[in-house]
């Protein structure tokens, strides 16, 4: 009897002994076979391109994270490209011009301890990189940085590399690698800001059914920059979610939409909006007493419903 316990005891021990060894083993390979990426959190984009000030700019600061301790010695380099987007049609568009370096990667001073660099240019810079005049750019023509993080590593990040839970504009880890800028026409300061009500004008939540208002009965409006434009409002909130936060842009009477934004809620992926198919939503620079806003609604398709078009109507309370 005390051989078989002896003989079961060794038995047990080589067992769990062979088992530890096993799950080393995975845990060893897990570690030695994944490799840690890096983000350019999108930390703020200020000021505007005004078509009528060539001085006028843009500045963009970014922070940088990594599973490495985040030091600004793990860059190597950011590099900075240039494209213009024609949508007037004028067939001027142009893609991926060299537009320099982000440099002075500095954590002194910063929130959380990471590094940060900022990228200035002006739009006389921009047209001077495009080989563009002033006369050749109109209201809705679009700049647009391009970041491509090189790392000490050997790592390569672009915004190809980033999906949809980092890529999108807003949220804390923001890091979509590239800020899109309007050419706009400068506004009165305070213009369209406050509370709006809401009321759907044409199409529907696609989620929501025919003529439901998805995004909510009221929209508080914050500026971001001259033309630049928070919208918080209930998406969502028949039921219960929200308020959620949207970026837009005044264009010299367009209400513009920056680009797919989504709200980290979905069934599988993720809910959100996005610029129209058709016409942007528009407003009177005289009068901000009303305006339209023109979405593509849940753009990724989410929770088996299809992409849907909406228009909404403003009005200030």
């Amino acid at each position: 009897m005390r051989k078989l316990i002896l003989i079961l005891g060794i038995v047990l021990s080589s067992s769990l002994f062979l088992a530890c060894e096993t799950e080393e083993k995975v845990i060893d390979y897990v570690f030695e076979n994944t490799q840690n990426g890096a983000i350019l959190r999108q930390v703020s984009v200020t000021g505007l391109l005004d078509l009528f000030d060539v001085n006028s700019g843009i500045s963009v600061v970014l922070e940088y994270q990594d599973g490495e301790g985040s030091l600004a010695s793990n860059i190597q380099s950011v590099d900075v490209t240039l494209s213009f987007v024609d949508k007037n049609g004028n067939g001027n568009s142009q893609a991926n011009i060299p537009f320099g370096q982000m440099t002075g990667w500095d954590a002194n001073g910063t929130p959380f301890g990471l590094p940060r660099a900022t990228f200035n240019y002006q739009l006389s810079g921009a047209l001077a990189a495009a080989g563009l005049t002033i006369d050749e750019v109109a209201a809705g023509d679009q700049f647009v940085l391009d970041f491509t993080l090189n790392t000490t590593s050997g790592q390569t990040f672009t915004n190809s590399d980033a999906n949809g839970n980092i890529a999108a504009v807003g949220g804390w880890y923001s890091s979509p690698y590239q800020v899109t800028s309007n050419a706009v026409c400068k506004v009165a300061d305070g213009f369209m800001v406050g509370e709006y009500d809401v009321e759907i004008i044409s199409g529907a939540s696609s989620y929501l059914g025919e003529g439901v208002n998805g995004l909510g009965e009221i929209g508080t409006l914050t500026a971001t920059s001259n033309t630049g434009r928070s919208l918080s409002i209930g998406y969502l909130e028949v039921y219960g979610f929200g308020p959620y936060t949207f970026q837009l842009d005044l264009v010299c009477g367009e209400v513009v939409v920056m680009g797919e934004q989504l709200i980290g809620l979905g069934c599988s992926t993720n809910l959100g909006i996005a610029p129209p198919d058709g016409p942007n939503g528009v407003f009177n620079p005289s009068d901000d007493g009303s305006f339209t806003l023109a979405i593509s609604d849940n753009p990724i398709e989410d929770c088996g419903r299809s992409t849907t078009q909406a228009v909404y109507r403003f009005t200030k309370r």
